[in-house]
């Protein structure tokens, strides 16, 4: 959901050596389990500004596609980087990020609830329903372990991140 903190998370874990594959969609193959990018760009809020720091601010800022509206700049997270833009990258875990509830620790969540929660964010669901739905994300909920995260300070979120093990973002 919005203001949960995906797009700040994501960035700053970019920033630390993390691959950002996109920003709020990516297309999921849930057979062989990668995810690839989505054509568009980050956007952060303002309010991730102190969050990620000045100098990352000023790159995102200098980046020659971003582009400032009046929620925040919206960036190409290769500009920032050396390295060639990610196709597909295989995914290690999926992260659900609620956004108002009490701080509580990362959470592994039961497929079955998996399945349900990520229902609400699939194309297929929308477009085709639930019975085209829920196969693909059984799936991917039976191959993947599948955490809940709860919104608070952002180096709180990135430590259980990286608690997990994994280079995926």
């Amino acid at each position: 959901h919005g203001g949960a903190g995906k797009s700040t998370l994501a960035t700053s874990l970019f920033s630390a050596g993390w691959t950002l594959l996109s920003d709020d969609i990516s297309f999921l193959d849930c057979e062989r389990l990668n995810a690839r990018a989505a054509p568009r760009r980050v956007a952060l809020r303002e309010e991730s500004r102190p969050l990620l720091g000045e100098k990352l601010w000023s790159r995102i800022l200098a980046a020659p596609s971003s582009y400032r509206n009046q929620r925040g700049p919206l960036f190409h997270a290769h500009e920032l980087s050396n390295q060639p833009t990610a196709r597909e990258l295989p995914l290690g875990a999926i992260i659900l990020l609620q956004k108002d509830a009490p701080p509580s620790p990362m959470t592994l969540v039961d497929p079955t609830q998996a399945v349900f929660a990520l229902t609400a964010h699939c194309i297929l669901f929308s477009s085709a329903g639930l019975g085209a739905a829920l196969p693909p994300l059984s799936q991917l909920a039976n191959g993947l372990p599948i955490y809940q995260l709860t919104r608070g300070p952002l180096s709180v979120m990135e430590e259980s991140l990286l608690s997990l093990g994994t280079a995926t973002s």
